[in-house]
């Protein structure tokens, strides 16, 4: 049972991309939406400034009984705000993700499996572990090139891990200052 979960964890570190793919692509979509915005305002008030078109309008909500007739009226105005907050929102507010485990899902489901062993034997079995990575990745592509670098570096993997990780954790801890 344990060799198949050794083979198991090994086949699916090989096959796991080397960069994950990116996250909070937000600011994009804001500057996307706000430009849409500023495009519909512009079109709205080329539209909605034609003397026809404004007595049509006027004319169907008058018929509806609505009783604010201006307001679709101060449609551009709104796109136009919109598309201001949305774009001071991208440029003045940073999100900043913290780094707590590396960018790379490999080596983050290989120290994961490293922390797995560690704890079940008690000890850390770096060397032999590199090197079943090193064959599980051999078996893939017999390339010695294209064997990812860190395959060689767990412990010093590790200890960055350790080092984001607590770096992340003083980021999130609140301390009183009394």
């Amino acid at each position: 049972m344990l060799t198949k979960l050794f083979a198991l964890a090994l086949q699916t570190i090989v096959q796991l991309p080397v960069h994950a793919p990116k996250v909070g692509l937000s600011s994009h979509a804001l500057t996307t939406l706000s430009s849409q915005f500023t495009k519909m305002a512009a079109k709205a008030q080329s539209v909605l400034e034609n003397h026809e078109a404004r007595q049509r309008v006027l004319m169907y909500l008058r018929h509806r009984g609505e009783k604010d007739l201006n307001r679709i009226f101060r449609t551009t105005g709104e796109l136009s705000w919109a598309s201001d907050v949305l774009t001071n929102a991208v440029s003045t507010i940073a999100v900043v993700r913290p780094k707590w485990d590396s960018p790379n899902p490999q080596v983050r489901y290989a120290l994961y499996f490293v922390g797995w062993v560690e704890a079940a034997t008690g000890r850390q079995h770096y060397r032999e572990l590199s090197d079943l990575l090193t064959a599980a990745f051999h078996a893939v592509n017999p390339d010695p090139k294209k064997r990812p670098n860190w395959v060689d570096r767990l412990a010093i993997e590790m200890n960055s891990k350790r080092i984001r990780r607590k770096n992340w954790a003083k980021g999130i801890t609140y301390t009183s200052k009394t």
